[in-house]
């Protein structure tokens, strides 16, 4: 099989663990890692407490407490853990892509072109602030901060109208006609301004326009590789242990998404905020000749000194699950037979790997670029809770209500009485002997919970538990005023909660836009696809604007918003294409064509108009 060949099912899916490298018992001792075994274990630590392993010791089961009863002898019972650990997480990850996402395509060039114009450019005006104005041919004299001051032919034949004040950018159309000297006679605005319409929309409306295509491929992608179903789910996982990673991969020509998990995911870089060097670790198992062993394979993602993005290979073979054990062929055992031992990309200008990292500085190892998880930071309040939830079960099941009789009272029937004294499941009355002097036989025991203390023990850890992961106060707790919430109330109420959420969504925007960059490198791949024929070609990541727009859902009155802009608009502190963009989800290319739309189907001014009075309902032209 060619290397080419191979390349093809190079792209695979990951396993479910960390791995070891060479011959060496911690993938720590391998060189080229730059993450240390103490931020390995850290993130094994948050791993088992997401999983709700709370309580682990050594030679004993996990959430396992050993006690000494009171006859001496040493008992074991089950740790009443509550997962505090997961809801948070999930409540976290809720908070930022419960009402999903979308993401809008843009070219930074094309914004370019539709930048400012320039003094002495010449335009065609679809202002209509005079009469005879729409679709005269002007001359730009001079700016001001997006205002423009004109000169321009009526379209009736009459004479130049000159330091016409003002027109703004959204007015005026692009021409390569030269501004004439003398008045081009009689102009058809109506059919001038069609014909402009129509141009506009032949450009942004054309099919083979690459941003549309683009947008209409990635929106796609996203849905069928289930980055949109799976992202939330992943940001959970990730979250207790401070980040996670993706990968894009090919798979029968279609681009799909490895998922990688913090304890798979090992830095090749130190003392940078940035990660573009990696090594990915997938473990496997298989019985050969009735033995099991581990395989691990290895993949380092490094960045060659040509400039070539490189992926190197490498297979290990161990009958300890805890060791890497010996470096073996690819292909031992008829493992990973068809992956190449390295492959070299000279068109990826990023990494094929994206990770996202939590908000906030890793304080416990600063000069990792990995994310730290709230779990290490709130290690001891976590604990604390879950001790004070077993201590209440605990007291809950030894504190229940008892009876105390002589033993004849719960006797057994016998060959003339075929049954006992209570019923067979019940636990409640227990024999004592020599109760009391024989004139009060029974004797009953109902000890007191205590019930409010425990109450309110919890709360305490609980709001410490708030405050220490960014979560308003109440969030885990009960508020029993309750009532119907404003938007507004909400955040007022829950400010805290949503300046972490806005942390959150900021670095979600980076992971999703670097996802969407590696996905765009692997499509423009020729060799990866069946005939050589990659599914987008000329496409330039370094042109791409890449935006990611998220529902605010309860945290912003959407009708408020739509008012209070609304206003902004008709004060002109608001321009109409940032209106459609913020309360309709568009993207800037398509607010664009909106705006044009509109203008198309907007009527010319009336020709027998006072000019003063166009004037005065339009600003105050001059």
């Amino acid at each position: 099989m060619s290397v080419i060949s191979k390349i093809k099912d190079f792209f695979r899916k990951g396993g479910a663990a960390i791995g070891m490298t060479n011959s060496l018992s911690k993938i720590s001792d391998d060189s080229r890692i730059a993450t240390n075994q103490d931020e390995i274990d850290r993130i094994k630590l948050a791993q088992r407490y997401y999983a709700g392993n709370y309580l682990a010791k050594k030679g004993a089961d996990i959430n396992t407490v050993s006690y000494f009863n009171s006859q001496g002898e040493k008992r074991n019972r089950r740790f009443n853990a509550v997962n505090i650990t997961q809801m948070v997480a999930k409540r976290q990850a809720s908070i930022c892509l419960n009402s999903g996402f979308d993401v809008s395509i843009d070219s930074k060039s094309q914004d370019d072109t539709q930048a400012s114009f320039n003094v002495g450019d010449t335009v065609i005006l679809s202002a209509n602030h005079m009469p005879n104005m729409q679709g005269a041919i002007a001359k730009i004299d001079s700016a001001d901060n997006g205002a423009y001051e004109v000169d321009y032919w009526p379209t009736d034949g009459s004479a130049e109208v000159t330091n016409h004040k003002w027109v703004i950018d959204n007015e005026m159309m692009p021409t390569n006609q030269d501004f004439p000297a003398v008045s081009p006679g009689k102009i058809d605005s109506t059919s001038t301004m069609s014909s402009m319409a129509s141009n506009s929309s032949s450009q942004t409306d054309n099919e083979d326009d690459p941003m549309s295509d683009l947008s209409d491929f990635i929106d796609k992608w996203l849905e069928d590789s289930g980055v949109n179903s799976n992202l939330e789910g992943k940001l959970e996982q990730g979250i207790p242990s401070g980040g996670f990673a993706a990968r894009p991969y090919v798979d029968n020509g279609q681009i799909k998404v490895a998922w990688i998990r913090a304890s798979q995911f090992f830095s090749l870089d130190a003392n940078t905020e940035e990660i573009s060097q990696a090594a990915i670790a997938s473990k496997s198992v298989k019985v050969v000749d009735k033995e099991r062993y581990y395989y691990t394979l290895l993949e380092f993602h490094q960045w060659a000194s040509d400039g070539t993005y490189q992926i190197t290979n490498e297979l290990y073979k161990s009958t300890d699950a805890n060791q890497v054990g010996e470096q073996v062929a690819l292909g031992t055992d008829n493992m990973y037979v068809d992956v190449a031992p390295q492959v070299n990309f000279s068109n990826f200008k990023r990494p094929l790997f994206v990770y996202f990292k939590c908000p906030g500085q890793n304080n416990i190892f600063p000069e990792s670029p990995l994310g730290v998880g709230f779990i290490n930071n709130c290690q001891n309040i976590l604990d604390a809770i879950n001790y004070a939830h077993d201590s209440f079960v605990w007291e809950m099941r030894m504190g229940r209500r008892k009876v105390l009789v002589p033993p004849e009272v719960v006797r057994p029937g016998d060959e003339y009485h075929k049954t006992g004294q209570f019923d067979p499941d019940q636990d409640t009355y227990q024999s004592v002997e020599g109760l009391g002097d024989g004139t009060n036989p029974v004797v009953q025991i109902n000890p007191d919970i205590r019930i409010e203390e425990y109450q309110q023990t919890m709360q305490y850890f609980l709001h410490e538990l708030e405050n220490a992961v960014g979560l308003s106060s109440g969030t885990f707790t009960t508020d029993t005023t309750g009532g119907v919430t404003t938007a507004t109330q909400v955040v007022s109420e829950n400010s805290m909660t949503y300046q972490t959420r806005s942390s959150y969504l900021n670095r979600i925007s980076k992971f999703i836009s670097e996802l969407i960059q590696s996905m765009i490198q692997l499509a423009q791949t020729p060799e990866l696809f069946d005939g050589n024929k990659p599914l987008l070609s000329d496409i330039d990541l370094d042109d791409l604007q890449i935006s990611v727009h998220y529902d605010d859902g309860v945290f912003v009155d959407k009708d408020a918003q739509a008012k209070q802009d609304m206003l902004a608009v008709q004060a002109g502190t608001m321009p109409k294409k940032q209106y459609i963009m913020r309360n309709y989800g568009k993207s800037e290319t398509e607010a664009e064509e909106w705006l044009n739309e509109i203008k198309a189907e907007t009527p010319t001014a009336p020709t027998n108009e006072n000019p003063f009075e166009s004037d005065a309902n339009n600003g105050g032209d001059e």
